[in-house]
């Protein structure tokens, strides 16, 4: 069946973190106010790092979101700063954000974009659908996405929405939108394809939804093999 939408993961499918980012992060926390347990940058990237991975492994097992600003405050309660207040972490946000801006994340591969142009100039439906994390959505919108100049239809965050991958909720929220990018034309679950490079949350999760899934940059395929799954499809 023809796919007629391609739905993009945006962590480690299009773009990758970029260190100097990390290193940032890692020395203003490490200098902030927050670290009233005295920890090193090395420790503070530990400590940072055990958040992230308990959210993701609760966001695997749930699917339900994790605003930006619940995951500052386990951070600095991780760095022994307790009693942050809302206007702790709002400052901890922007802290992020601007360390983010100065280093921003990079194209996963130098055929990132060229198969991003390809996609749109054969006129398949782009867009994106991902989990965020610390990094809030409207961010990765604005700092990464738009510059791409490339035409997204719609991008599903899931800071933005109740769901995270690889809830169903999430999945329906992207079928939705393509549903009404292609109201008048018609569309059904099967002719949306969600690329990404996560087993659960970018293969299983969809899927389950009735979704369509590819996995790349596994070791086994890469974005550059993606014309190759879409004419096969095309032809099934």
């Amino acid at each position: 069946m023809a796919i007629k939408q391609i739905s993009f993961d945006f962590w480690n499918t299009l773009f990758r973190a970029n260190p100097a980012y990390g290193e940032a992060r890692n020395k203003y926390l490490a200098e902030s106010k927050f670290n009233l347990n005295g920890l090193s940058a090395s420790e503070v990237h530990d400590a940072y790092k055990s958040v992230d991975w308990r959210i993701d492994w609760l966001i695997d097992r749930t699917g339900y979101s994790y605003a930006p600003v619940q995951l500052y405050g386990m951070v600095a309660y991780e760095l022994g700063y307790h009693q942050a207040t809302s206007g702790d972490l709002l400052s901890m946000g922007e802290a992020f954000a601007e360390l983010f801006q100065k280093h921003p994340p990079t194209l996963y591969s130098p055929d990132t974009l060229h198969v991003l142009k390809e996609l749109s100039g054969l006129s398949y439906g782009i867009s994106i659908g991902s989990n965020t994390g610390f990094i809030p959505g409207s961010l990765l919108r604005n700092v990464c996405l738009e510059p791409l100049d490339i035409e997204f239809n719609f991008m599903v965050f899931s800071d933005e929405i109740h769901y995270a991958k690889p809830h169903a909720g999430f999945f329906g929220e992207v079928y939705g939108k393509a549903d009404n990018v292609f109201r008048f034309r018609g569309i059904n679950r099967k002719q949306i394809l969600h690329i990404g490079d996560n087993l659960i949350t970018d293969v299983a999760g969809p899927m389950a939804a009735g979704l369509d899934a590819f996995l790349i940059n596994d070791g086994t395929f890469t974005i550059s093999d993606l014309m190759t799954k879409i004419s096969h499809e095309a032809n099934v």
